[in-house]
């Protein structure tokens, strides 16, 4: 288990090294353009005056707008998801680089109340059983968890550790999820717990508190977020502010990010993206948009011996469609 948790965190921190236009969540793109099969990033990154190194991302799409496929592939890292006929994933396929184990997810729904995972090909099988209590609008209000995992790895003597985790879910009357409570059923013991304020359909603020270091029972770490909109004009109700304060024990810590918007013409739109750390500028990034689909990402970053924002990173992405003779 210890080999696998090292594998994965290494994972994550190149994962969190790529630039924002690399990321799975694929929310740069949102709302997805219709009809869409294939969205394509060539990324360039500046070293040492006019040399450039070209880093190249692909994501896929059925007709339904499921992602199917996503492939990094200077890093050797790719995931291909499969769907049932209701779009829930029932299987994720991996290879997250050559220095890492191979990953796949497989998802069952022996009923609507319930969701059951196999991990393998990890070296190491987990099982999963997810029970859920739906409200009258079919959103989850309940959540049990049962965590069962085999280590094959580092004993010779196989163990098995099962937990059983409960979550609870609140909404209000606008469906926005507004409250979420984990706690471990055994030991009463707190993951986490997050509270939030939405006017109509905008965030207002969330509170997030959770334990640092699970299972210990250490609950220092604490995240609040303030979001503000424009109130008016072509861009009214996009978020014009999020400030972020990150308490663990004695410890705090600011980040703040402003979105600056600029109508280029009928059809082409800009959005900078300004991030600061501590009150300290660290990083801008700038996005173009033709008819509302990202084109172009530039990412501005600043040091110790360069004080004006700087060029580093820019990516351009292409899209593909499906024929519509073929719909």
């Amino acid at each position: 288990m210890k080999k696998l948790f090292l594998s994965f965190s290494f994972l994550l921190f190149l994962l969190l090294s790529f630039s924002a236009s690399a990321q799975n969540d694929l929310e740069l793109f949102l709302p997805l353009p219709k009809n869409i099969e294939k969205i394509t990033a060539i990324q360039h990154s500046i070293y040492e005056g006019d040399t450039t190194s070209e880093n190249y991302f692909e994501y896929n799409f059925d007709k339904k707008g499921n992602t199917t496929k996503s492939h990094y592939l200077t890093y050797h890292i790719m995931e291909e998801l499969k769907y049932d006929s209701l779009d829930r994933i029932i299987e994720i396929d991996a290879v997250y680089g050559e220095s890492f184990a191979y990953g796949n997810l497989k998802y069952y729904y022996p009923s609507k109340n319930q969701k059951i995972e196999i991990h393998d090909k990890m070296g190491f099988y987990k099982y999963i059983k997810l029970d859920f209590i739906l409200d009258g609008q079919y959103r989850i209000i309940e959540e049990i968890k049962y965590d069962s995992t085999i280590n094959l790895v580092e004993q010779d003597n196989p163990t098995v550790l099962i937990s059983k985790i409960n979550s609870r879910y609140v909404y209000d009357k606008n469906g926005n999820q507004v409250e979420e409570l984990q706690v471990e059923d055994a030991t009463k013991e707190l993951i986490y717990e997050i509270h939030a304020l939405y006017n109509e359909k905008n965030l207002i603020n969330k509170t997030e508190k959770h334990s640092q270091n699970y299972p210990t029972k250490s609950y220092a770490t604490t995240t609040s977020e303030e979001y503000f909109y424009i109130t008016e004009g072509k861009f009214k109700d996009k978020i014009e502010k999020k400030i972020t304060f990150e308490i663990n024990q004695n410890d705090t810590t600011k980040s703040e990010i402003q979105y600056v918007y600029t109508l280029l013409d009928s059809i082409n739109t800009k959005k900078e993206i300004i991030y600061f750390y501590n009150n300290k500028f660290s990083q801008k990034n700038i996005l173009f948009y033709k008819n509302d689909h990202l084109i172009k990402l530039e990412e501005y970053y600043i040091s110790k011996e360069i004080q004006e924002p700087e060029l580093s990173t820019w990516t351009e992405y292409t899209y593909l469609f499906y024929p519509k003779d073929k719909e």
